[in-house]
C-alpha cells in the first residue's frame, strides 16, 4: 500500500482502568493532555510528513509511506496482500512486526502507536417502495408504530437533538427522503469523498430508520465509505469519532470542536469487532486502543450517548460491547405471533469487559432463515446494496429500494428514541438515557439470539435475558419515565 493508516493515544488514555469506579473515570479524564501539548506534537508530526486525518483530545490519526513509519518509530511491518475477488480494489493487511520505538521528543506524549483495521458494514428512483408480492416485511411506517414513536410523534420528534451516525455514506437526494424537510448534514472523514454520493447504500438505508422514529431531530452524517477505491475499503472507524468529536481536516494542526456544537448522540452502525471463525478476543486487541479510548472520551468526558451494534450473526461487535456504550441486539415481530429474540442478531457476555452482557436493549430486526430481509430501506439506485439485495428481496437491482435489516437497522432505531428523550429532557445523561432505555423496554420471552459459528445463541426469557437484554425498546414508556 501507498499509506497506512496509524492510530495513537495520547498520554495515558490507553491506560486501562475501573471503568466502574466513579474515582478512576474522573483520575482518566484529568490525564487527558493540554491541548498546546498535542498542537505542537501533531506540527512536528506534519512537518516529518505525516497527514493528519484525525483527531481528539485523547487520540490521533495518521496516514503515512510505510517507509515513513518504520524510519520515524524504529519499526518494521509485515505487508500481506489478501485474496480477493477479481476486479475488487486490492487490499493488504499490515501488521507490526518489530514493536516500535517513541522518539524521545514524544515521551509522555504519545502512548501507543498501532496500524488500524478498516471498519466493516454488517451487511430514476421511486419515492414509495415496490410492491412485493408473497412476501412479509415491514415498512418504515411499521418501525415506528411497533417502537411507540408513531404514538408520541405529535409531541416528541427530536427537534433541537443532535445526532451523528458513522457510516458508509448518505445519500439525501434519494427522492424518499426529498421535500421532508429533513435537517440533514454530511461530513467526510478518511479518505472518504462525495458527500452526496453512498456507493454501498448501508448508511444510507440504515439512516432512514432514524427519520422513521425522530423525524425533527438534527442528523448529521460522517461518511468514512470511499468511492474511490471501493466501498470495502472504508476508512477506519477512528477517524469517524475523531470527525464527530470536531476534528475538521481544513485545520489539521489544531483541535477545532468548537467550531461546532459536539453531538448529542452517535449512532454507530460499523463494527470492528470479533468475527465467528477467528481467534477469541480474551483482552481488546492492540490496535482498537486509540478507537477505545477516544469512544471513552465522547462518553465518559463530552457526555455524548453513543449508541452501538451488537453485531450480526455471530459476530461480538466493538465498540458495542464497551461497557458505556448502549449495545443494540435484535427483536424480531413476526406477522402473527409475541415478539422473539432475532437469530440473526448476536448476544454474548464480552471477555474483554469483564461480567458484560450485549445487549442492552434491542430495536427491530430479521431472522437468519430470510437473510434478514425484513425491513423495506431507500438506497442509492445501482449501489452495492440496492444489486446484492435485489437478488433475493424481490425488489429490483436499479430501483433504489431494498429489504434489509441486522443490529445495523436495529441500532439508528434506539438512537432516534434516544432522541426524543432528550428532546423531553435534555438534561438526561449517556448512563440515565441506557438505564430508562432498560427500565421500560418491552419484554420478550421467546426465540434465540445468535450463536458464535453458527450455533444457537442465547436463550431469551422473561424480563432482563442475555438474548434480549432488557427487550425491545418503548418509546411511549420510556419517555414517560424520562
Amino acid at each position: 500500500p501507498r499509506k497506512i493508516d496509524v492510530g495513537i493515544t495520547l498520554g495515558r488514555a490507553g491506560t486501562p482502568f475501573d471503568e466502574d469506579s466513579a474515582g478512576e473515570i474522573a483520575e482518566w479524564i484529568k490525564w487527558i493532555l493540554p491541548d498546546a501539548i498535542v498542537d505542537e506534537a501533531v506540527a512536528l508530526l506534519i512537518s516529518h510528513g505525516f497527514e493528519i486525518t484525525g483527531r481528539s483530545r485523547c487520540t490521533l490519526s495518521l496516514r503515512a509511506a510505510p517507509e515513513l513509519f518504520e524510519r520515524y518509530f524504529s519499526s518494521r511491518l509485515d505487508i500481506e496482500r489478501l485474496p480477493g475477488r477479481p476486479g475488487a480494489p486490492v487490499t493488504y493487511q499490515v501488521t507490526i512486526a518489530k514493536e516500535v520505538r517513541i522518539p524521545k521528543r514524544f515521551k509522555g506524549v504519545i502512548g501507543t502507536v498501532t496500524i488500524q483495521r478498516p471498519s466493516r458494514n454488517q451487511m430514476a428512483v421511486s419515492a414509495t417502495p415496490p410492491a412485493v408480492p408473497a412476501a412479509y416485511f415491514l415498512g418504515l411506517d411499521d418501525v415506528s408504530r411497533i417502537l411507540g414513536a408513531t404514538a408520541v410523534g405529535g409531541r416528541f420528534t427530536g427537534a433541537g437533538v443532535r445526532l451523528t451516525m458513522i457510516d458508509t455514506g448518505f445519500e439525501f437526494g434519494h427522492p424518499f427522503f426529498a421535500g421532508k424537510g429533513l435537517h440533514t448534514e454530511v461530513l467526510l472523514a478518511g479518505g472518504a469523498h462525495s458527500k452526496d454520493k453512498d456507493g454501498s447504500g448501508h448508511g444510507t438505508g440504515c439512516s432512514a430508520n432514524v427519520f422513521a422514529v425522530a423525524p425533527g431531530v438534527d442528523f448529521t452524517g460522517i461518511k468514512i465509505g470511499d468511492d474511490v477505491d471501493g466501498a470495502d475499503g472504508s476508512a477506519p472507524l477512528l477517524v469517524g469519532f475523531q470527525r464527530a468529536l470536531g476534528f475538521d481536516p481544513a485545520h489539521p494542526g489544531e483541535r477545532s470542536s468548537a467550531r461546532r456544537p459536539l453531538p448529542n448522540i452517535i449512532s454507530v452502525s460499523v463494527s470492528c469487532g470479533e468475527k465467528p471463525g477467528t481467534p477469541r478476543w480474551n483482552n481488546l486487541p492492540s490496535d482498537l486502543t486509540p478507537l477505545e479510548a477516544c469512544v471513552r472520551e465522547a462518553v465518559l468526558a463530552s457526555g455524548i450517548t453513543v449508541v452501538a451494534a451488537a453485531g450480526n450473526d455471530g459476530e461480538r461487535g466493538f465498540p458495542g460491547q464497551m461497557k458505556h456504550v448502549i449495545s443494540v441486539g435484535g427483536v424480531f415481530k413476526p406477522k402473527q405471533g409475541p415478539l422473539r429474540a432475532s437469530n440473526f442478531a448476536s448476544a454474548f457476555t464480552s471477555r474483554v469487559y469483564g461480567s458484560r452482557k450485549v445487549p442492552d436493549v434491542c430495536g427491530l430486526c430479521g431472522e437468519r432463515t430470510d437473510d434478514a430481509d425484513y425491513i423495506m430501506l431507500p438506497v442509492p439506485a445501482g449501489s452495492d446494496h440496492d444489486r446484492d439485495f435485489g437478488v433475493v428481496d424481490g425488489t429490483g437491482k436499479h430501483d433504489g429500494w431494498a429489504r434489509f435489516s441486522g443490529t445495523s437497522a436495529a441500532t439508528p432505531q434506539v438512537a432516534a428514541v434516544c432522541a426524543l428523550l432528550l428532546e423531553k429532557n435534555p438534561g438526561l445523561t449517556p448512563s440515565q438515557l441506557k438505564s430508562i432505555l432498560m427500565a421500560t423496554a418491552t419484554d420478550v420471552d421467546q426465540g434465540n439470539a445468535a450463536g458464535m459459528d453458527g450455533n444457537t445463541g442465547l436463550a431469551a426469557a422473561t424480563k432482563t435475558d442475555g438474548a434480549t437484554g432488557a427487550g425491545l425498546v418503548n418509546a411511549v414508556d420510556a419517555l414517560a419515565r424520562a
